[in-house]
């Protein structure tokens, strides 16, 4: 009797086993066919898929890099970058030609400059690099734009112990925005690896219950969205400043090793002066902490605030509502005051 009734438990529990496992099946596929696993973020995953065939930028083996820029790059019969990843129209090799004086410059989407480019003005590195050769003489000037959208100050001093170094600069010039704390969201969303879940069914209900944001969402923690909160980015003893310190002692570490001056330039927001007090205050704090932290790390420092400072805000801004983004007239105003730096240092023969 005893087994009779054991076998009938057994029995009876795998059919709810397996009843479970079918109904759990069927729904795990429904959520799959009519559920949205994105959390809501199809149009990103749809972006990720165009942005990684055919986009200005390219997925990066490198963890820290996450992505760089498409090497012989052209959009709209405008060539971006050159066989390297370079932001120029023409080819240059690896080895240093002779008689030639070579400056990196590195930073994000200012010193990328792709909306000045493709509308066929140039960015300050072009700018730089034409009024240093336009005096004539020797040594001849290559100035190698490795700016790159949404780069923080760690990646960009990854940038140069990697692909940057085997160019063998002479100057390397880091241009810093005051948002580069922060995580970008875009391009950086498009290239991470694809992390779907082994069962959407369990994620759907992870996310419901725990309301723990998609990680294809601006809201995830791993990104600063909205509103940019500069109190968390410049906090002293915060990670995201922290993160800036080790990334110019990377930097640091590298002319030092190598012997090569680092010039540092800082873009000031772009303010109206009807903004409030607190706010003007905040941004002379945030960019006096700034070139503080590049001085003590003994770089060179390009201040744009006496050049930006004769001009409205409106006349610099790229875009009307945007305070980040220099138009051409400030990408020439910052070529003219890093060569005045250039040559108060005498950094260029």
């Amino acid at each position: 009797m005893p087994r009779e009734r054991l076998r009938h438990a057994l029995a009876t529990g795998g059919l709810v086993l397996s009843s479970i496992l079918a109904v759990s099946a069927v729904l795990e596929l429904g959520v799959r066919v009519f559920g949205d696993p994105s959390g809501g973020h199809k149009d990103i995953l749809a972006q990720s898929a165009q942005a990684r065939a055919k986009s200005v930028h390219v997925k990066s083996e490198d963890p820290e890099l996450i992505y760089v820029t498409r090497p012989s790059y052209a959009t709209n019969g405008v060539r971006m970058s050159e066989a390297h990843g370079i932001l120029r129209s023409v080819d240059v090799g690896e080895r240093k030609p002779p008689g030639t004086f070579r400056i990196v410059v590195l930073g994000d989407s200012i010193t990328a400059g792709h909306p000045l480019r493709v509308g066929g003005t140039a960015c300050f590195a072009e700018h730089l690099e034409q009024r240093l050769n336009a005096r004539g003489g020797s040594p001849r000037v290559e100035v190698l734009n490795f700016g790159t959208d949404g780069y923080g100050t760690a990646q960009e001093a990854r940038l140069l112990e990697t692909s940057a170094s085997r160019f063998d600069p002479d100057v390397v010039l880091i241009a810093y925005c005051l948002n580069d704390p922060a995580n970008s969201y875009t391009p950086t969303i498009w290239f991470l690896d694809d992390k779907r879940p082994a069962s959407y069914l369990l994620d759907l209900v992870r996310r419901r219950l725990g309301r723990t944001p998609s990680e294809l969402s601006p809201a995830h923690p791993r990104y600063t969205h909205g509103a940019i909160d500069w109190d968390r980015l410049y906090e002293v003893d915060g990670p995201a400043w922290a993160g800036v310190e080790q990334a110019m002692a990377r930097v640091a570490r590298y002319g030092e090793a190598r012997r090569v001056p680092v010039v540092f330039l800082v873009f000031p927001l772009l303010l109206t002066g009807n903004e409030p007090p607190a706010e003007r205050d905040q941004a002379a704090k945030m960019y006096a902490q700034v070139r503080d932290a590049a001085r003590r790390s003994g770089f060179q420092f390009v201040d744009l605030g006496p050049a930006f400072s004769r001009y409205a805000a409106p006349q610099l801004r790229l875009i009307p509502d945007d305070p980040i983004h220099p138009n051409a007239l400030g990408h020439r105003e910052a070529a003219e005051a890093i060569l005045a730096v250039l040559d108060a240092e005498r950094l260029v023969p």
